[in-house]
């Protein structure tokens, strides 16, 4: 069983404090690239961008994510720092967070 701590983390700081976003947990036996255990939430600066599905970014755990073995994050989108790829892992919520 996947630990998905920090994702719920994130998830209820977006509830608590009125940011949209989209939960996807997909725990089937196969998924994207055979990845069962994909659970991503989508996050939307406005209810306007979610409407539009513009996505500020993605946060996700899921096996072959970057930190996803240890129940960390893997971003993709507007708060990404790395100017060398188009995704970052091994994020807590906090760090995520901190980013908003």
């Amino acid at each position: 069983m996947r630990d998905l701590k920090e994702l719920n983390k994130l998830e209820q700081y977006c509830k608590d404090n009125g940011i949209p976003y989209k939960r996807n947990d997909k725990d089937s036996t196969i998924g994207i690239f055979d990845i069962g255990d994909r659970h991503m939430i989508i996050v939307y600066k406005s209810e306007e961008d979610k409407k539009n599905n513009n996505r500020w970014f993605d946060a996700i755990c899921q096996g072959g994510s970057y930190g996803g073995d240890e129940g960390l994050l893997e971003i993709y989108g507007g708060i990404v720092q790395n100017e060398y790829d188009d995704v970052e892992g091994w994020l807590t919520a906090d760090e995520i967070i901190s980013r908003m």
